[in-house]
């Protein structure tokens, strides 16, 4: 029998992620009941199909957060809280973070790797927004740090939308420093991938103007101008970036 609490928080998120269409679907059944009967039977067929799509998405995100792996304690003991008390375990993992935070030097050694690798990145990601402008967050840092903020923006970006992705944001005016950088940590393979690919397309990393995009479909075209995918397949391959990040950190805690 589905848990009414855990069940409601997941049709609220669901909801809440289909909202702009079912507020179009609404606004076309007004529009039909007023002036025109195709409008009211597209709208209403339209709110149909979205509350479909929204009860499905609960559902599978119900059965997830309610998913056991009896191979895993520590994972089913953490979802056992989650069910049992979404809001508490939620204020629960806030705090967490929250304390992590105020964390430097050795008393950052506490953290497990995930955790220290997480709580650097939260830190750098609040150091850099004390920056006037985009292009001049990279001036707030220096030694270690800079080194982990760089590879933390790279490693983000090409975990999230791949290597075009890095190039399109922002996150490009850390570009010309990201060898530099992966020197640093000695993450050799990644060093190589990345040189290989900027040097046999010819890629300056100093001056990625053309790379800004106003759109979804400026985007699409950027993804086209290089092989990328075989970069990202590369990437994900080659050992976790984060494992030498997490190593350089431990190694400079004192810089942190």
């Amino acid at each position: 029998m589905l848990k009414v609490s855990t069940f409601r928080a997941s049709l609220l998120v669901s909801a809440l992620r289909f909202a702009g269409l079912i507020v179009v679907s609404v606004i076309l059944i007004i529009v039909g009941a007023i002036w025109s009967d195709i409008c009211l039977y597209i709208g209403l067929a339209a709110l149909a199909t979205n509350l479909i799509f929204v009860f499905a998405s609960a559902i599978r995100q119900h059965r997830q957060i309610n998913y056991r792996d009896k191979d895993n304690p520590e994972f089913n003991e953490l979802m056992e809280k989650l069910t049992a008390d979404p809001e508490a375990f939620l204020s629960e993992i806030v705090g967490a973070e929250e304390n992590n935070m105020l964390l430097h030097g050795e008393d950052l050694l506490v953290l497990s790797d995930d955790d220290l690798f997480e709580t650097i990145y939260m830190q750098n990601m609040d150091i850099a927004g004390e920056a006037e402008d985009e292009d001049k967050e990279i001036e707030q840092f220096t030694g270690a740090r800079r080194t982990v903020y760089i590879l933390g923006l790279y490693d983000a970006e090409i975990q999230n939308g791949g290597l075009c992705q890095f190039f399109v944001n922002s996150s490009r005016a850390v570009a010309p420093y990201v060898r530099e950088a992966l020197q640093e940590v000695d993450a050799k393979e990644h060093l190589q991938l990345f040189e290989a690919f900027i040097t046999s397309n010819g890629i300056d990393v100093s001056n990625l103007e053309s790379f800004k995009v106003f759109s979804i479909r400026g985007f699409k075209k950027q993804t086209k101008r290089y092989d990328f995918d075989a970069f990202d397949d590369q990437y994900y391959e080659l050992p976790a970036l984060q494992d030498k990040v997490v190593e350089f950190i431990k190694s400079h805690i004192n810089e942190f």
